[in-house]
């Protein structure tokens, strides 16, 4: 059978490779001079994300193979492990690992289960999101009754839209304010 172009089915590599480029645009770190001093802020920040769901009700990150747990997860670069010389802690500016995270909830997409994640540690701020060496589920939109089971202590919502409403993003336009 022959499908349009736009229906065509990508094999699962081009897949990632496509998800993964969407998010680096998505994460532009905003520029600033290297005698600027990067401010330390203490606490969390909640933001959006999405997951495939896998079979049990595990919910995986979709662009890479990770695997995500109850309660707090720690972000490891995948490119040190094993090579000393590269950055130590995730994320780093000079890679694409830790956890994302995008501020506002439409630019998340091609998901099974949207949620919200409580970002704490090292957070790497860009224009559209974050990366974060600790990441949180404290919220879920879905009624898939094995998340449910799998990922006990968090909220669950039957449409987004609720969820979102009970958990607006932290507004960090006063912390990236200044930088293009």
């Amino acid at each position: 059978m022959c499908y349009p172009s736009q229906y065509q089915i990508r094999p699962p590599s081009q897949y990632l490779t496509a998800l993964r480029n969407q998010y680096r645009s998505l994460m532009e770190i905003p520029s600033q001079s290297p005698e600027e001093e990067v401010a330390l802020v203490p606490g969390t920040l909640l933001v959006h994300r999405g997951w495939n769901v896998r079979e049990g009700g595990f919910l995986a990150a979709y662009s890479a193979p990770y695997v995500w747990e109850r309660g707090v997860n720690e972000a490891v670069c995948k490119a040190y492990v094993g090579r000393p010389g590269l950055h130590g802690e995730a994320p780093d500016t000079n890679c694409t690992c830790g956890f994302y995270g995008l501020y506002d909830p439409n630019n998340v997409d091609s998901v099974d289960v949207r949620g919200v994640v409580e970002v704490s540690g090292r957070v790497i701020l860009g224009t559209r999101g974050v990366r974060a060496q600790k990441a949180k589920i404290v919220a879920l939109a879905t009624v898939n009754p094995r998340i449910k089971a799998r990922h006990r202590g968090v909220d669950y919502f039957d449409w987004p839209s609720e969820m979102e409403e009970k958990y607006p993003v932290t507004d960090v336009s006063a912390l990236l304010k200044g930088r293009s």
